[in-house]
């Protein structure tokens, strides 16, 4: 992650200022080749949508009192810590970005990483099931209606539309094959 110039004074001021106890910054990526470019793409569309984006600076005490990271969990671990703390007071955001280097992503090397997260989901989902942002993380047809929702952001430049949403399909697809793995191997 690379910070832009101004986060962090944006972050200390918006949480002096007022009663907050943790803040989300939008995030934007950025790498080589066309899947660094899907990745790009698939973010952009998240920018200002709550139920998917994280709380990334949060007060210390706050922190504490809910527990930190879960250290058992490794999908879903942001979203999890992000939900605790907004139980415990009001969420706000900032419009300073942080910057993804996602490298050079391949295509092969997303779908195995998301078969390493759909085989460590269980944990987020024990613990958060009940919460109604769940379902909307872990849904695709959410994060279609997500990606429809804007045709000409989507579409702008079609190739690239289309491979960003074959990849997520993609993810997703591999992403429940790990999930499956997991549970058939219990």
């Amino acid at each position: 992650m690379v910070l832009s110039e101004k986060v962090i004074e944006s972050c200390v001021e918006k949480m002096i200022n007022n009663k907050i106890v943790g803040l989300i910054i939008p995030e934007e990526s950025f790498g080589e080749g066309i899947w660094a470019q899907c990745k790009k793409l698939e973010r952009s569309f998240y920018v200002g949508v709550d139920w998917i984006e994280a709380v990334r600076f949060f007060r210390k005490d706050i922190y504490l009192k809910v527990g930190g990271f879960n250290e058992e969990m490794i999908s879903g671990e942001d979203w999890d810590l992000s939900q605790r703390i907004a139980e415990e007071g009001k969420i706000d955001r900032i419009n300073d970005f942080i910057y993804h280097n996602e490298g050079k992503i391949s295509l092969l090397k997303t779908i195995q990483k998301k078969i390493y997260y759909g085989k460590k989901l269980n944990s987020y989902i024990r613990n958060n099931k009940k919460n109604d942002n769940f379902k909307k993380q872990t849904g695709i047809l959410d994060r279609y209606k997500l990606f429809f929702s804007q045709p000409k952001k989507l579409f702008q430049n079609p190739l690239l539309g289309f491979l960003m949403l074959f990849m997520k399909t993609c993810e997703f697809v591999f992403g429940g094959f790990g999930y499956l793995i997991s549970k058939i191997s219990k």
